[in-house]
């Protein structure tokens, strides 16, 4: 590798090794957790779904009594079901937070997301973010644009309804942590963080905390 890092301008995000990533991930969030708690009494946390931040629950530390857990979206499916956000969260975490879940198997998803809503706190301390390789994060992809705090959404990908919070509702929160692994998510990372007219919906976070491994980061240290 030749010439100055890309990270070097970007002091948010975190690099680690494959085998280090989880642990890290989860040191830093509990580390931000437990200043909510200090300042606070309690920590509000939207979790991300998909099968990245699993480890990172199953490593995660926290005083479990104080943390209550919301969800960045849901899939439209029953919370036994194998894509179920929801059950990715209940099975992974190393604790037993409090857990409000988007009743996504319901059959009027407008109104189970305009219950969502009137449940969230007034603000998320910490907004857990996945992404996409086309850059969609929770569940809001690339051309949408809903509105309000908990929307319904169509997704290009099966399950194709989800229940998501709006990218208003993410910037309420109090900060955002970003979390991606993998080399074919290295490209998209770099245009999120270095291509400010991208417009991709993972930008709602691109000033935040990015921890990326190894493989995420190699096209921003070239």
């Amino acid at each position: 590798m030749q010439g100055r890092s890309h990270l070097e301008t970007f002091r948010n995000v975190i690099v680690a090794s494959s085998e280090d990533w989880a642990g890290v991930a989860a040191t830093h969030i509990a580390a931000r957790m437990r200043l909510a708690i200090e300042a606070r009494g309690v920590c509000h946390l939207a979790s991300a779904g998909g099968n990245t931040p699993a480890a990172v629950y199953r490593a995660l530390r926290a005083d479990w009594s104080r943390v209550e857990i919301w969800f960045g979206d849901e899939r439209c499916v029953p919370p036994d079901h194998p894509d179920s956000n929801y059950g990715m969260v209940a099975e992974s975490i190393a604790g037993t937070p409090t857990l409000h879940r988007m009743e996504g198997e319901r059959a009027d998803r407008q109104a189970a997301a305009d219950d969502y809503a009137e449940l969230l706190p007034e603000r998320l301390d910490i907004a857990l973010l996945g992404m996409g390789g086309d850059g969609h994060t929770a569940s809001l992809f690339p051309g949408q644009c809903p509105t309000g705090r908990v929307a319904v959404v169509r997704s290009p990908r099966p399950p194709p309804w989800r229940l998501t919070l709006t990218a208003e509702e993410l910037l309420r929160a109090r900060e955002r942590i970003v979390l991606v692994t993998g080399s074919g998510k290295a490209d998209t990372v770099r245009r999120a963080l270095c291509e400010p007219g991208a417009n991709l919906p993972i930008q709602v976070a691109a000033d935040d905390t990015w921890i990326l491994d190894e493989a995420a980061a190699a096209a921003v240290r070239e």
